[in-house]
């Protein structure tokens, strides 16, 4: 910082701050300033000098943090908060010498209103770092500042810690426990779990909401006990995360449960890591989805032995962050393209890492399966080929081990088998709707490159299952001639209508110490056999060969984990084994399977039908988690934990599909993402400028919230004098934006391929004075001129298509006679730059469309079906009100208490190809 700033509020009157009448108060300049987030406002902007620049980052807990390069003791700061002057934010500041162990200097509001800088008093402390916390604002949940300064005493500087840092009674030494949250209600905090007060409680509702405690520096984690609101009430459903880096997280406990018994302390062990970080990842309770806290506190001991697998994990393949994938991230290749333009199956690279973690389910030794694992989307298929849905235990067959609580499967060599094999098993079969019937589309799921109609009918879209196991016996005898069928079993697969694009295998020979773990892929025209774990001397690998696999192989009873993650085409599976070491495969599947359908399995699969009559197969299940992009109404068909979470993905080079009908049924939902099939995949910006990411059971407000009948959506736009606006806009908006599936980041794509948003919707209200609305646009490369590229927009009741305001092809009438309320259907559909506009107020077109049958919907001008031929990028779909007017425009009508813009979406989905 090249000038210095002085402030009214603590050097007006005095122009010289003196400690020990002899240091003068300075500023410091920062060698160094960083961040938990940004939003492309970075935290190098409150170093320049500019109030009309600011570092911005979204959610309670984000911070912005500065090295000071030496010691200095720190007595104030000079903010200036971004809008200061027209909200109040909600700070606290800490101060460190190691930049690990903090100390709290400052916790409240800002002292004053304004948008300049702003003196902050601090309890004086000597610290290299200093770090601002953020707790979003009176207006919203941002945390924006756009200058700071810090003033310091001790001349230039000290490269000396001093003794405080070896000082254990030194209050700045010992770390301070900071608890931040993905979202809570109203009074109901994170700081309020450590405040020692079963009296207040954070609470968030909808699945996935997490509260994170920040323990100042790394330690051993071993168990949590946790006092739940009301939890003698209810049981709450969580799993516990650990991280060191707050974006690799290893789940230690999964598919926790709290008793329902009392309100005060209950203790979970956890599996023991060395972390900074912890999450409790909360998935509501038995009674509703909220999740509520009292108090949690950390501990070092816990009751299990020493941890399976450690260090963090990151996956690549797909899988949602922080599910505890069996994937890890340290060495191996990343070279493993299989991205295929043929028809045919394409086999990557295979490549090795370390840090792998395993997954392990809260197991309950005296509890039976269905208790330990959710089990209502699947069914099982016993040796003598009986079925039962749910799964019911068998006592020699299907049970829990009642040791360690694992899911047991058994299955003798010479059990019966199912008219398809020859082999008999005890395996699970994934069922998303069994009313649907088996073989039904609806029973079962489709890649994201199958037909919109497939999708659209498909139980679920892409998937993902990881499991913990072990191989706790496999056959040792075999009849004549069939040696090559001794110690084999399956663990998991994909099975499609025929053929199985993906088996696990599991092999030990009599003898050997050791197994090896290999993997097949299966078309009507290819059989690929895949290595992952153990040596070979054959191409058959684990079928022919008698090397024993001793250096790298997997021991019976040995704990190993497998993630199989699909998305379109493209396949990659992980296998970790206990000491963390990965392998990793990437399949990219032929073509016939975009007109396939699937199903997850899992258990034991003896692949030995000879030898004696009393040899036997036994496989343990520690955790199993099912996930689909997309579950059309199906319910999860997740096991091991009471989440199902999303399993990633995009629309991506290979073609996926976005998802994203709003489901729902009429008068069932009670917040909007309730009609949203993928809420984590848009966000939405409100008329006060604000934006919100999070929309996964985001309660009800004014700009965003159902209908009475509770089968819409409404999205509500005042226009009031303190209206916000987007950077290229001066008109407001309650208006969802479209983003990656997993919600990540913002989604962009080419006009190239295919690309579909159905909207049925209507317009119900209007500004007084300037009466227009946009509702539903495509808006592309704002640097080429492109912008909004096509909406449908009313002025008054002139309903008609516009492209950039008529710069990129004059205006399209729909009708000149709207009325205010009038349900309609609308479907924007680009093919390689042509743009075709359907259009419908009969109820008719998405069923039609989906069939091929939409012709008579086509909004035509001239002898043409498109309205519009032109290639453009950064394009991406809105869908809600973006209302055309704002405080200048309606003047003496601004804050009217009926001027307003309004659109209600009954259903959406989009659709890349």
């Amino acid at each position: 910082m090249n000038a210095r700033k002085w402030l009214p509020t603590k050097l007006a009157t005095a122009a010289l701050v003196f400690a020990s009448q002899a240091a003068m108060s300075q500023i410091v300049e920062p060698v160094n300033v960083t961040a938990s987030s940004h939003d492309g406002n970075k935290p190098e902007n409150t170093l320049d000098n500019n109030l009309s620049t600011r570092w911005s980052a979204e959610g309670e807990g984000q911070w912005i943090q500065y090295d000071l390069g030496k010691y200095y003791t720190v007595d104030s700061l000079e903010i200036a908060f971004f809008k200061g002057d027209e909200r109040t934010s909600t700070i606290t500041i800490q101060t460190s010498i190691d930049g690990s162990n903090w100390k709290t200097v400052y916790d409240d509001e800002q002292p004053y209103s304004s948008d300049e800088l702003q003196g902050v008093e601090v309890s004086d402390s000597y610290a290299r770092y200093v770090r601002i916390v953020g707790y979003g604002n009176s207006a919203n949940a941002w945390n924006s500042i756009s200058e700071v300064d810090i003033l310091t005493t001790g001349g230039s500087g000290s490269d000396d810690p001093g003794d405080e840092i070896e000082d254990p009674g030194c209050t700045a030494c010992v770390p301070e426990i900071v608890a931040t949250a993905s979202g809570s209600e109203a009074e109901n905090i994170a700081a309020n779990v450590l405040d020692d007060d079963l009296e207040t409680r954070w609470s968030a509702d909808g699945s996935g909401q997490w509260l994170q405690l920040d323990l100042g520096k790394s330690q051993t984690i071993g168990s949590v006990d946790i006092a739940f609101h009301k939890g003698d009430e209810r049981s709450f459903s969580f799993d516990i995360q650990t991280s060191d880096d707050t974006s690799s997280w290893q789940t230690v406990l999964s598919g926790g449960v709290s008793s329902g018994d009392t309100a005060s302390w209950e203790s979970f062990s956890l599996f023991e890591t060395e972390a900074r970080y912890v999450r409790y990842l909360g998935y509501g309770n038995s009674d509703s989805s909220w999740n509520s806290l009292s108090e949690i506190r950390i501990s070092e001991d816990n009751g299990h032995s020493d941890p399976i697998g450690g260090g963090s994990s990151s996956s690549s393949s797909g899988g949602s962050s922080g599910s505890g994938s069996s994937g890890g991230s340290s060495g191996g290749s990343s070279d493993c393209d299989t991205s295929s333009s043929g028809d045919s199956v394409t086999v990557g690279c295979l490549v090795y890492g370390t840090d792998g973690t395993l997954p392990l389910a809260n197991l309950d030794p005296s509890a039976d399966p269905d208790e330990n694992f959710d089990l209502s989307n699947w069914k099982i298929t016993y040796p003598d080929a009986d079925e039962k849905f749910p799964p019911e235990v068998s006592a020699d067959e299907f049970y829990t081990d009642r040791d360690t609580g694992a899911m047991v499967f058994q299955c003798p060599n010479n059990g019966g088998s199912t008219s398809t094999s020859s082999y008999s098993r005890t395996e699970l079969r994934e069922m998303l709707n069994e009313s649907a019937g088996t073989t039904n589309l609806g029973n079962n799921w489709v890649i994201s490159t199958a037909s919109s109609s497939d999708r659209n009918a498909a139980g679920a879209v892409d998937g993902n299952m990881k499991a913990t196991v072990s191989v706790d016996r496999v056959s040792d005898t075999y009849d004549s001639d069939s040696e090559w069928r001794v110690g084999r079993v399956i663990v998991g697969q994909i099975h499609a209508s025929d053929h199985e694009p993906f088996k696990l295998y599991y092999r030990k020979l009599p003898g050997h110490t050791k197994g090896w773990v290999y993997m097949a892929y299966e078309d009507s025209d290819t059989e690929v056999f895949i290595p992952l774990f153990g040596e070979s001397d054959t191409d058959k690998y684990g079928l022919t060969s008698t090397v024993e696999p001793v250096e790298d192989g997997i021991a019976l009873g040995e704990k190993f984990g497998y993630e199989v993650n699909v998305e379109g085409r493209e396949m990659t599976v992980t296998v970790t084994k206990s000491d963390g070491t990965w392998a990793r495969q990437t399949v990219f599947w032929a073509e016939e399977y975009n007109d396939d359908w699937f199903y997850f399995k899992a258990g034991n699969y003896n692949q030995n039908n000879g030898g004696d009559s009393d040899d036997y197969a036994q496989v343990s299940f520690y955790n199993l988690e099912v996930s689909h992009d997309g579950d059309n109404d199906s319910g999860s068909s997740s096991g091991g934990s009471s989440s199902s979470s999303s399993s990633g993905g995009s629309s991506s080079s290979s073609g996926s599909s976005s998802g994203g009908s709003s489901g729902g049924s009429s008068g069932s939902a009670t917040v909007p993402s309730d009609l949203m099939e993928n809420c984590n995949q848009w966000k939405i910006t409100y008329p006060d400028g604000g934006e919100d990411k999070t929309l996964c059971g985001e309660p009800n407000n004014e700009y965003f919230f159902l209908n009475e009948a509770g089968d819409g959506m409404v999205f509500r736009a005042p226009v009031r004098s303190n209206n916000g606006t987007t950077p290229n806009s001066d008109n407001i908006r309650s208006e969802l934006r479209e983003r990656v599936a997993d919600g990540s980041k913002d989604i962009y794509w080419t006009t190239d391929g295919q690309h579909i948003v159905y909207v049925d919707q209507a317009i119900t209200h209007l500004p007084i004075v300037k009466d227009e609305l946009v509702a539903t646009q495509i808006h592309g490369n704002k640097d080429e001129g492109i912008d909004d590229s096509l909406v449908v927009r009313l002025e008054g009741e002139h309903l008609f298509l516009s492209f950039n305001g008529g710069k990129l092809r004059s205006n399209v009438t729909i009708k000149e006679d709207y009325k205010l309320g009038t349900r309609h259907e609308v479907i924007f559909e680009v093919v390689d730059g042509k743009h075709y506009v359907y259009y419908s107020e009969d109820g008719n077109l998405n069923e039609a469309f989906l069939s091929g049958n939409a012709s008579q919907y086509l909004v035509k001008d001239g002898s043409n079906d498109y309205v519009m031929d032109l290639d453009y990028g950064d394009a991406y779909f809105k869908i809600g009100n973006y209302t055309q007017s704002n405080p200048k425009e309606e003047g003496d009508y601004t804050d009217h208490p009926d001027n307003y813009g309004e659109v209600v979406v009954y259903d959406f989905w989009v659709d890349h190809q």
